[in-house]
């Protein structure tokens, strides 16, 4: 009978993260899945290694477990699958014949001493030099070969099989005299128990759990199996065990091991005197081809392949158009690999030839899933999008009066065309769409008003959230009109036009509902069979023209509009351009998943990226001067051409690049051992910007902006090791974050880092600070806050805090350092609440935080040549001016404080007024004469 408590338990993990809920699954599941496993693996599987292979599938698709179905036909339906296309992959340390001699349920005396030399032994390992037990564990507790190790960590196979025989020797020193004798107690088989172990290891992981735990773990099942394997000697010397499981290794590999890894920890300099001091000199010197032979058996890649499947989490049905990221863990200059696609119709996304080891997948808005990919089999990894979110959005103009008619737009980037429209406002202004991505732009249009400013949504984790605003219009617009025609004079039918912002926002600007908003929205239109097109609504002086059509080269232009008229543009559209090539390195090696991008007057106007031979091709260019840009990776040095297109013309460039500079370094906890499995992320530092520019900056590079920029991160080995890429000359702040709550507060974090260091450290850090306080009105009553945040000078993202909302008190943890306080109201007031200063782990109490009632701002402009009106808090923060009609402007819901009005006229000359803004008032004024 089926036993329901088993599929709750299963829930109880996936749900809140309950380790302990999938071990005791584990636990009560096994017998039944082993007996299955027997039965159905075959003589060429084991099958332990079939039933974990069945609970790591399980814990990868947790996601699409009915919860209201029985546990246990599910996992048998995994294993039958399982079963049916898995092969043995193992690499064993004995041949078959010395297995085999091995007995399956040797006598033990007690556990206690089992537990003894299991904690001698594991103390032993961590004892090690870091370069040696990274190769060390791997070796003795997953079975892994030298070529396997070698190919995880970077390093030629001569130098892993020197670092396994030298670290046994080690450890034998480390090893009391007794176990090093061989005195260990037999134990049993527990075959079942690393499997059990593997399975718990992987749900940590699954849910960003237990770095540490992680890595005691490796290293108790390396003393078992150490133990294990020197009791079937008997009284032999454990140096002997271990120079039996090492087998013999070349006395080149052995002596160049130092010399020829190609990174090395801090550590490591010290162990190497330590241990080569005996050995004169000139033995440290390689036989000529030595190091040749060890650099071409690690060139010697194997690769695999990644099937991804996307759906949507509320229907489970395939996504199509998703776009896909892989990143390839296990090269060390990872950044410069970034693999890219969309899913097809069915919500596939393949990649072939990809390098064996630790990949990451991330899918746009959506998951990052990380897995291992082995030589010639396919992994398979299972993508859920979020679940969208609904949009309710009420359309008013600027005297409040509600809009009947108009449009909605949701974007999905700023500097795209819309990719849902809503049906008309009913005659309320309302208007609601049920599936729109949980982070997008906003912006609504009707005829006679000016198209707004992209609004962005927000994040929304909860599974039922829908973002609620308002957009206001103003009166009025320009429109833009033109004909697209080709070489011949004739009309091109369909042809794509996008009208965008000339000058995108740098920074966003605060509504009067606490949301940010940007530049003016793009608009999109197809010319008619006559080939003409019109845009209506537009406000800015100057506006980006494009206009596409298949088989032609785009055109971009720069349009400005005199007082009354943006006039007619004729667009002639040739025969486009194409330009290939091939990106190589300076040694001749292809540069895979090269950046290239096409700049016009400044802009960019396509891009692509070369494909794993290094080729690459751009088609449709304009016949023109154009810049072709490319690097390696995201933030390589670039290397770059200027040319002049013709019509039709093919043209061929094949440019050398340089791979950009790094920062290596090591994460460690509090107690010393190698962290793996988390992210670091390095964000450049600006030393120029003061204390008033901090929030600014701040609202310019993280609002909207995710910290999931995987470019910036690397999957830390399970050595601790990590490289970053450098985005520029500056030193930069290198932040350490758990996996699973990547946008919580950073582990731990080094300032100043300089590009090319290679020697940082990051060191979990669990005492934390904090600020708190209560939010109170000037009555000494609890004022309800909506959000509370603290940003950190330099840091990436911002910290969000709890609020009670009974109690009105707050808090949130932080790490040492200046933070700035920010919290929004109801109504969307934006409280800029100081800066405060936290030592750790030392609690900062602010006591009762006094939030005022908001006030707004009327400014009247009588100056007909007004180009733009920009209101600038004191924190640096810009604020949102709505028009109340001709020459008059409102700012509304702003703390009160002293905010500068800046006015910029055509011609180009500034001018600044004093605003001062009171609690609950409205503050008007009028600039002077110019």
């Amino acid at each position: 009978m089926p036993d329901p408590q088993l599929s709750r338990l299963f829930e109880r993990y996936r749900a809140h993260n309950d380790l302990a809920a999938l071990a005791e699954v584990f636990d009560r599941v096994s017998p039944d899945l082993l007996r299955v496993a027997r039965h159905v693996g075959g003589r060429d599987v084991e099958p332990e290694d079939l039933m974990q292979a069945t609970f790591l599938a399980a814990i990868e698709r947790s996601a699409t477990f009915d919860a209201e179905r029985p546990l246990l036909p599910w996992l048998l339906g995994i294993l039958v699958n399982q079963s049916r296309r898995t092969h043995r992959y193992q690499s064993k340390l004995l041949s078959e014949d010395s297995e085999s001699a091995i007995p399956a349920r040797p006598d033990h005396e007690n556990d206690a001493e089992s537990h003894e030399i299991d904690t001698a032994v594991t103390r032993a390992l961590a004892e090690l030099p870091e370069h040696y037990r990274e190769v060390l564990v791997p070796h003795l507790s997953e079975g892994k070969d030298p070529h396997v190790i070698a190919r995880e960590l970077g390093r030629p196979q001569g130098t892993v099989r020197a670092q396994i025989h030298r670290g046994i020797r080690l450890l034998r020193r480390l090893l009391p005299t007794g176990y090093a004798l061989g005195g260990f107690s037999a134990v049993q088989n527990d075959a079942l128990d690393v499997v059990r172990e593997r399975v718990l290891a992987a749900g940590a992981q699954r849910i960003g759990r237990g770095p540490e735990a992680l890595a005691e773990s490796a290293a108790r099942k390396a003393a078992r199996v150490l133990r294990r394997r020197a009791t079937t000697v008997g009284a032999a010397s454990l140096l002997g065990v271990a120079l039996w499981l090492a087998w013999p290794t070349p006395i080149a590999d052995l002596e160049t091991a130092d010399i020829a890894s190609p990174r090395t920890s801090m550590d490591e300099p010290r162990a190497a005197a330590e241990l080569t001091a005996p050995t004169p000199p000139e033995s440290r010197v390689a036989p000529v081809g030595a190091t040749e032979q060890a650099e071409s058996a690690a060139k010697a890649e194997t690769f695999g392949s990644v099937l991804v499947r996307v759906r949507e989490a509320d229907s489970a049905s395939p996504t199509a158009g998703a776009r896909v990221k892989l990143l390839t863990w296990g090269n060390p200059r990872w950044f410069e690999h970034v693999r890219e696609t969309r899913t097809d119709a069915q919500g596939l996304a393949h990649f072939e030839r990809v390098n064996v080891g630790r990949v990451a997948v991330h899918l746009e808005g959506g998951e990052q899933i990380r897995n291992e990919v082995f030589a010639d089999r396919e992994t398979a990894i299972h993508l859920a999008r979020p679940r969208p979110i609904a949009l309710e959005v009420v359309v008013t103009g600027t005297d409040g009066r509600a809009i009947a008619g108009a449009i909605l737009d949701v974007h999905a980037a700023r500097d795209e065309p819309s990719i849902l429209t809503s049906a008309p406002t009913d005659a309320f202004g309302r208007v609601r769409i049920d599936r729109a991505p949980d982070e997008c732009f906003v912006s609504a249009r009707a005829d006679g008003h000016v198209k707004s400013t992209l609004s962005w949504s927000g994040r929304h984790p909860a599974a039922d959230a829908t973002a609620r605003f308002t957009i206001e219009l103003e009166r009025g617009g320009f429109a833009l009109e033109g004909v697209v025609i080709d070489e011949h004079g004739a009309p091109i039918d369909a042809a794509n036009v996008i009208v965008s912002s000339d000058e995108p926002a740098p920074f966003p600007i605060w509504r009067a509902d606490g949301m940010p908003s940007f530049e003016s929205a793009p608009s999109t239109v197809q010319t008619g069979v006559d080939g003409r097109f019109r845009v209506d609504g537009l406000r800015d002086r100057a506006v980006r023209l494009r206009v596409a059509a298949p088989g032609r080269g785009v055109h971009v232009a720069r349009i400005v509009r005199d007082a009354a008229t943006f006039g007619f543009e004729t667009v002639r559209l040739a025969q486009g351009a194409t330009v290939r090539g091939t990106t190589s390195f300076a040694d001749g090696s292809p540069v895979q998943t090269a950046h290239i991008e096409v700049f016009v007057e400044g802009r960019a106007v396509d891009e692509t990226r070369s494909a794993l031979d290094g080729s690459f091709v751009v088609d449709e260019l304009p016949a023109r001067g154009v810049t072709l840009r490319a690097r390696a990776g995201a933030y390589g040095p670039i290397t770059a051409l200027a040319i002049t297109l013709n019509a039709g013309e093919k043209r061929e460039w094949n440019p050398t690049l340089v791979g950009g500079e790094t920062i290596e370094g090591r994460a460690i906890g509090q107690d010393r051992r190698p962290i793996s499995t988390w992210l670091v992320l390095a964000t450049p530092e600006d030393s120029s910007i003061d204390a008033t520019q901090r929030l600014a900056h701040w609202s310019r590079e993280q609002v909207p902006a995710p910290v999931d920029d995987l470019a910036l991160q690397n999957w830390i080995s399970p050595s601790g090791i990590f490289v970053v890429p450098c985005r520029s000359d500056a030193t930069h702040r290198i932040e350490l974050r758990a996996r699973a709550a990547w946008r919580e507060p950073p582990q731990a974090f080094v300032a100043g880092a300089r590009p090319g260091a290679r020697d940082v450290v990051l060191r979990v850090v669990q005492a934390r600070g904090r600020i708190q306080g209560r939010f109170v009105d000037e009555d000494g009553r609890v004022v309800a806050m909506s959000r509370v945040i603290a940003v950190a000078n330099g840091s990436t993202g911002e910290l969000i805090g709890t609020i009670d909302s009974t109690s009105g008190r707050f808090e949130v943890e932080t790490l040492a350092g200046a933070h700035d306080l920010l919290a929004w109201s109801s109504n969307g007031t934006l409280h800029h609440l100081g800066t405060i200063e936290v030592t750790r782990p030392a609690a900062v109490d602010m006591g009762d935080v006094v939030v005022r009632a908001a006030g707004d701002v009327e400014v009247t402009v009588a100056h007909t040549d007004l180009r733009g009106l920009a209101l600038i808090g004191a924190s640096g923060l810009r604020f949102e001016l709505t028009s109340l009609g001709e020459h008059v402007w409102r700012a509304r819901n702003l703390q009160p404080g002293v905010y500068v009005l800046q006015a910029r006229f055509e011609d180009d000359q500034v001018l600044e007024e004093r605003a001062d803004v009171r609690s609950g008032a409205v503050t008007r004024f009028t600039f002077g004469d110019k």
